[in-house]
């Protein structure tokens, strides 16, 4: 009855441990890929999700378990924010835009967090440098509206030139 006993608990581990390799595999595969998800600044549209408009068509649209409700203090007010799943990545919805700090999320042309500000300049023309809540630098074209964060430079005064940041990379992005 014992070597019975064994002999079933050994092969339910033997096949118990290929499907744990396989089921894992592509998690782990996954999670190391650099597969990009895009980002339409235009459309504002990331992956196959519109994230303009209100949460609620949203929500119809890729169902509440990928939608998570939070609550953020700007200027000492308590705000909604919705974070939007995609994966273990996530886009944070706001009132009047979507932003995101993941540097999964990256436009057609390979734009997102890490890119040099040069590299959001060379695209979108040189940014306007704003101090309004903290740094941000302003695109601004026909089709878009976007703000880029960076950690700024202690030494850095309104009126100096965006040119000495455009080495800077950027940390979060807004897009209205």
């Amino acid at each position: 009855m014992k070597k019975l006993l064994r002999r079933r608990i050994t092969i339910f581990f033997i096949l118990l441990i290929p499907i744990l390799i396989i089921s894992t595999s592509s998690i782990i595969a996954a999670e190391k890929s650099n597969k990009s998800i895009l980002v339409d600044f235009e459309a504002g549209i990331v992956g196959d999700v519109k994230l303009r408009g209100n949460i609620a068509n949203i929500i119809q649209a890729i169902g509440s378990s990928r939608v998570k409700e939070t609550t953020e203090f700007p200027e000492g007010q308590p705000v909604k924010v919705y974070i939007i799943l995609f994966g273990n990545h996530k886009v944070y919805k706001h009132w009047n835009c979507f932003s995101y700090k993941d540097p999964t999320f990256k436009t057609k042309e390979g734009l997102g967090i890490g890119s040099k500000v040069r590299d959001f300049n060379r695209h979108y023309g040189d940014g306007r440098i704003l101090f309004d809540e903290g740094f941000s630098i302003k695109y601004e074209t026909d089709k878009i509206h976007i703000s880029v964060l960076t950690k700024y430079i202690e030494t850095f005064r309104k009126g100096q030139n965006i040119k000495l940041y455009t080495n800077s990379k950027v940390n979060e992005v807004f897009v209205w």
